[in-house]
């Protein structure tokens, strides 16, 4: 057997143990079923310390739809049940004394009397409907006696349910009191662990926002919470008084409540078991047992009980079957799939078929047991154990036992079903929260590759566009047959720039930019850097009518840093400077300030909006609408990677200024 089946098995029949124990302790003393021949009973050698009798109505002589008056004469009639009518009995007591007697009165008006005296009436009693008037409740009367011989008879109506008149228990009055209050217990330890579990489900389903299977389930508590206390004690009518019409409905539309909400409840555990056809005709069958129960006299609903109990047992049995075959249908997923089937594709897992996670699948198992169990203790109790056991047994003590044990069997399960539901929500957050951080990584990685394309194509593009110059000046050169060193210089010129292109290809130049630490640096002479770009931009300053002017200082000190990536640098300056300059002067000034050496770059251009000036070194913002703006970007990221600093003022119409300062080789500081 399984293992969560055979738990639930065990706490079941544990918890039906001890209520079934509790409910026998708190049972009446034993009942004497005492002998009886045509309207005689003897009682005489009853033990009534210790006992009360029970008068079955097969006891009494029975006079059908005749009210008799004492000493009034009648004629007897069968037992079968009858709208209004008279029970008449003699008792030979073992004494004479003081005795009481009890009657579970829910469904008729009653009059006892004692030797031809009235002792206690219930309601009215009358011979129509209308002149009858039937409470819920109990009636217990009590009567002395200086006879041990008595004549006890009693009138009934009962026009409100198809039943037989209610069993006389007779006794010493502690014994009858002691009675009414073990059933009062009894009702009461029931309907209070039944309104406990319904509260705590209806909180956890109100306070944690769980599903609804705990609402469901909730309601299908306080349902047979309602129903438990319309029988037995009847603890409805002590709190508050109800008429017999009253009672019956409430009753059975607290049954349809019960049946109603523990079907939904199955479904919501369970996700729809069973055909949507068989589940149309058990809603069909519940409204039309609604609509009678509310618009049919409780004389005519309560007689179609065997019909709705039939109907109950074989929608009970299949919801059962249904379960247990949905269940097998199921597969425990394991790994991954178990928190709720996270895959790449979503509709991949719903293409798969149902599968449920292991906490859904022990919590589902415990809910079948529990079905199952309670389906079996009921049709067994209504056919066989009512007829064969003994009444403190058989009076519905087992189903309402087996009602206690489903309950506390099926907050367990809901209980492992939440636990398992939380845990498979908490993975699911954690493999969500790994999903969200592997999408920022791509997005990342995206925003690197695009960046790398924009730096790689902006910084190949400026030794291109030096090369190019310096070719179509060789073609011209050539063309006008000039110095052969002149036109030498200028394909040196392309030569330095293409192995400059070269190097950068190799080392994949701008994506070392963007990753911090990921070269040594080397000491550099930034004079002979400077001297280097000069030289080599010249030729397209001129090109554009623009003058270059070089002051550096010949005691430059060194900085440690990338020659390459300086040169790039200082490049971007001058291409910025040439665009928005023509027919200018650009100028290239250094200096050594304490421990930096401060480079600074001039134009006479442009300038730059004031608007755009603080963005200058942020990506994408260019004074340009041609250009990327990534060029003084990478000069920023370049020149702070070399623990300097850069920034830029400006004056609209009058040019802009660029100043770089780098840290002076270690060294050389003094």
């Amino acid at each position: 057997m399984n293992k969560q089946i055979a738990v639930g098995v065990g706490f079941f029949s544990l918890v039906m143990l001890c209520f079934v124990v509790v409910s026998v302790l708190a049972a009446p003393n034993n009942y004497l079923q005492p002998r009886a021949q045509d309207g005689w009973v003897d009682l005489s050698d009853a033990d009534f310390s210790e006992n009360i009798a029970q008068l079955d109505p097969a006891v009494f002589i029975h006079y059908p739809e005749q009210l008799l008056a004492p000493g009034e004469a009648g004629e007897p009639g069968s037992d079968a049940v009858a709208p209004f009518g008279t029970y008449r009995a003699r008792l030979a007591l073992p004494a004479p004394g003081v005795y009481a007697m009890s009657q579970t009165a829910n469904d008729m008006a009653l009059r006892v009397m004692v030797d031809g005296q009235v002792i206690g009436e219930h309601g009215r009693v009358g011979r129509t409907a209308e002149d009858s008037r039937a409470l819920a409740g109990s009636l217990i009367t009590a009567f002395h006696t200086a006879s041990a011989e008595v004549e006890l008879s009693y009138q009934y109506s009962g026009f409100v349910r198809h039943y037989r008149p209610p069993s006389v228990n007779l006794g010493i009055p502690q014994l009858i009191a002691a009675q009414q209050e073990r059933l009062a217990l009894r009702g009461t330890l029931f309907a209070a662990c039944l309104l406990i579990v319904a509260l705590l489900a209806l909180g956890l389903h109100l306070l944690l926002g769980l599903e609804k299977a705990f609402l469901w389930f909730s309601l299908s508590c306080l349902a047979l919470m309602i129903h438990s206390s319309t029988r037995g004690a009847m603890l409805l009518t002590l709190l508050w008084p109800i008429s017999s019409v009253a009672l019956a409905r409430v009753e059975y539309l607290a049954m349809w409540c019960v049946i109603h909400t523990f079907f939904l409840y199955a479904d919501a555990v369970f996700g729809g078991p069973g055909h949507a056809a068989a589940r149309r005709v058990g809603e069909v069958g519940l409204v039309l047992y609604t609509a009678a129960v509310l618009l049919l006299p409780p004389l005519v609903f309560t007689s179609m009980r065997v019909w709705f109990l039939t109907f109950a047992a074989a929608l009970s049995v299949y919801v059962s079957v249904a379960l247990a075959l949905d269940l097998r249908r199921r597969r425990p997923q394991t790994g991954a799939d178990a928190v709720g089937g996270v895959r790449g594709d979503a509709g991949q897992a719903v293409a798969e078929g149902p599968a449920a996670p292991v906490g859904a699948t022990a919590g589902r198992k415990l809910v079948l047991t529990a079905v199952v169990l309670m389906v079996a203790v009921w049709l067994s109790e209504e056919i066989i154990w009512r007829w064969m056991l003994p009444h403190r047994l058989a009076d519905g003590i087992l189903t309402d036992c087996a009602m206690i044990g489903v309950i506390l069997l099926n907050t367990m399960a809901l209980a492992l079903h939440s636990v398992r539901a939380q845990q498979d929500l908490g993975r699911a957050q954690s493999r969500e929260r790994e999903l969200q951080e592997t999408n920022r990584l791509l997005d990342e990685l995206d925003a690197t590759r695009t960046r790398f394309i924009s730096n790689i194509s902006h910084e190949m593009r400026t030794p291109l566009t030096v090369m190019s110059a310096n070719a179509q000046l060789s073609k011209a050169l050539l063309r006008a047959d000039a110095d052969r060193g002149e036109i030498a210089e200028r394909l040196d010129v392309v030569d330095g720039e293409a192995m400059r292109l070269a190097r950068m290809v190799s080392e994949v130049l701008p994506l070392s930019l963007i990753q911090e630490g990921a070269k040594d640096f080397a000491p550099v002479d930034l004079r002979a850097v400077l001297e280097t770009v000069a030289g080599v931009y010249r030729t397209l300053l001129e090109k554009n009518g623009n003058a270059l002017r070089l002051t550096l200082p010949r005691d430059l000190p060194h900085v440690r840093g990338d020659a390459d990536r300086l040169v790039q640098v200082f490049v971007n300056l001058l291409a910025n400077a040439n665009e928005h300059t023509r027919d200018g002067e650009v100028a290239i000034r250094a200096g050594r300030f304490g421990d930096e050496i401060v480079v600074a770059v001039a134009d006479t251009g442009t300038g730059i909006a004031p608007e755009l000036l603080p963005h200058v070194f942020e990506r994408g913002h260019s004074g340009d609408p041609r250009g990327a703006g990534v060029g003084l970007s990478i000069s920023k990221m370049v020149v702070e990677q070399h623990g300097g600093r850069i920034d830029a003022a400006s004056t609209p119409g009058a040019g802009v200024t660029v100043r770089l300062a780098l840290p002076v080789l270690q060294g050389e500081e003094g």
